[in-house]
């Protein structure tokens, strides 16, 4: 009786918890094997500051960085948000100064030599869901659907921090870089999708999968498709060749 009692004490949100710190201690023991994936990652650390000074750089720094990686042919991933035009632009500078460049001097606009690095190559930007301020958006990849709605099942939001121009329309694509926690804190899944004013948008890393592929749209497989059962929600998203299982939320686990 005692015991029947401690278990009624426990509420399904503890329940929970405990179920997934349990899988947790399993995947740290026992991690799946993984090959190592054709991605390079370009850190900023502290070696970068001690050769370039101080965070954020001058856009055309990075620009630097991209036609590097344009020359090796790479897609790129940026999750950088250049949300706002970059202060240290020489025409911004002389312009907070408020004094003029010498005449016959056309100063260099930052921004605008990123855009053009980004532009000549294949790029994806980031974007940040929000329900505060920020601008109406809408993805530039297509979308198909097999089942149920599927946005009943995300995470909704009504506006989004962007890219500024010139930078945001150099970008191929953008992509949602939102993480949530679960209840006690711990960073478990990896969102592939989200409802942005009631409209699907898709993550930084589904529209990785997406370009790096070269496909047009992600197909979102949902209960109520033909053949597919189980708890109402999600069941899988395909772009290109690459099908993922995912939770009822649209979420790959980590």
């Amino acid at each position: 009786m005692m015991l029947m009692l401690a278990v009624q004490a426990i509420s399904l949100e503890e329940i929970e918890i405990l179920r997934e710190r349990a899988a947790d201690m399993l995947i740290r023991h026992f991690p799946a094997a993984v090959t190592a994936p054709p991605v390079i990652i370009v850190e900023i650390d502290e070696a970068s500051l001690s050769a370039l000074g101080q965070w954020p750089f001058p856009r055309d720094t990075l620009a630097g960085v991209i036609e590097r990686l344009n020359a090796a042919g790479s897609l790129i991933a940026m999750t950088i948000l250049t949300a706002e035009p970059d202060s240290a632009s020489p025409q911004r500078v002389f312009d907070r100064m408020g004094i003029l460049p010498p005449e016959g001097i056309e100063l260099p606009d930052s921004d605008a030599i990123l855009a053009q690095a980004l532009a000549s190559g294949l790029a994806i930007g980031p974007a940040v869901m929000t329900n505060g301020s920020g601008e109406q958006l809408r993805s530039r990849s297509g979308f198909a659907q097999a089942g149920d709605d599927p946005l009943i099942y995300l995470p909704r939001f009504s506006r989004a921090i962007i890219p500024t121009e010139p930078v945001r329309s150099a970008y191929k694509a953008l992509g949602a870089i939102n993480m949530q926690t679960d209840r006690d804190g711990v960073l478990r899944w990896i969102p592939l999708l989200f409802a942005l004013d009631g409209q699907l948008f898709p993550s930084f890393p589904t529209e990785v999968l997406r370009l790096a592929q070269g496909a047009g749209s992600t197909l979102i497989k949902t209960t109520g498709a033909s053949g597919e059962s189980g708890d109402n929600g999600i069941i899988a998203i395909r772009t290109g060749a690459a099908e993922i299982p995912t939770d009822k939320r649209g979420r790959l686990r980590f």
